[in-house]
């Protein structure tokens, strides 16, 4: 076991160090769990950004889709009321894209389009959502003809919040609304749009199209709360803990009493404070390098 320093006859240990003895002197064990406490704290408290990161990925992989300039708003996770949402305007061609397409496949790996240079998200999103690509006899193909409906037609495309839904968060406070102002007589006829009989396919279509996205809207918000569920899981793990403290330099004496050691002289345990927005932005900056790093060291982006 690694003595830090005494001072003032304390004697500083590491939360290793505290691990260590909690496995050996059961006395030791409060300590241990005081430090803990302190660790969870901070690592997933107000002053740190940890979410900030996995939301930007998302906010991405939304404007992929044809969920474009995304606002997740969540709020977790202790609480019947917990769960994940945003708000958009729709592409209602991306969109169609997206729910039409036969080839793309899940993976938890996110890749870059050689053509473009940018990330592809959209396998990353089917496998956070467990949606793969439609097959051959999936009904979901027609959507492809979306995109042959002139813009003039689009009357709205947006997921909004519904009136008196600001209390909470969760998937069901929003809807994705896609309406067509359709002319009385129109027919799509060999991929071009003319104004002759009125097709009740055509206004089928649409209607299917609308509760299409509203699936594909409630999938997402459930796969962004379970994602920062499970990176908020992952930071209160005891290796994540342990990795914090040594970053952090973190001692605490035989009580779990947090210590610093300060040109010779011992201060008293006091809360640990964020205070400098500058800080906090370093802070938020470090915490997303570190998601980053992760997911290219274990292929498993969160």
């Amino acid at each position: 076991m690694r003595k830090v320093a005494v001072v003032t006859n304390h004697t500083l240990y590491s939360y290793q160090d505290l691990i260590t003895l909690a496995e050996t002197k059961q006395d030791k064990h409060k300590a241990k769990v005081k430090a803990e406490n302190f660790l969870r704290d901070w690592a997933v408290g107000s002053d740190i950004d940890w979410a900030g990161g996995l939301l930007e990925l998302w906010t991405e992989a939304l404007e992929q889709v044809g969920f474009i300039g995304a606002e997740i708003s969540w709020q977790g996770f202790d609480s019947q009321g917990d769960g994940a949402s945003f708000t958009s305007s729709i592409d209602v061609y991306l969109v169609a894209q997206f729910l039409s397409d036969t080839k793309t496949e899940p993976s938890n790996v996110i890749a870059t389009d050689y053509k473009t240079g940018k990330e592809n998200l959209i396998p990353w999103l089917r496998h956070k959502i467990d949606r793969g690509p439609v097959g051959p006899e999936d009904s979901d193909r027609k959507f492809k003809f979306i995109r042959h409906i002139p813009d003039d037609y689009l009357y709205e495309a947006s997921v909004d919040r519904g009136i008196g839904n600001h209390n909470y968060v969760h998937e069901n406070t929003c809807r994705a609304v896609v309406a067509w102002d359709l002319p009385n007589e129109v027919q799509y006829v060999n991929d071009n749009w003319e104004t002759l009989i009125y097709h009740t396919r055509i206004s089928a279509l649409v209607d299917e199209f609308e509760t299409a996205v509203e699936c594909l809207r409630l999938e997402i918000c459930k796969g962004i709360y379970e994602s920062l569920y499970n990176e908020y899981d992952w930071l209160l793990e005891e290796p994540q803990l342990l990795e914090l403290a040594i970053s952090q330099d973190l001692e605490w004496d035989e009580f779990g009493n947090r210590q610093t050691i300060c040109e010779n002289e011992l201060k008293s345990s006091i809360p640990l404070q964020i205070t400098s927005k500058r800080q906090k932005e370093i802070i938020a900056l470090q915490r997303r390098r570190a998601i980053s790093k992760r997911k290219r060291d274990r292929n498993e982006p969160q």
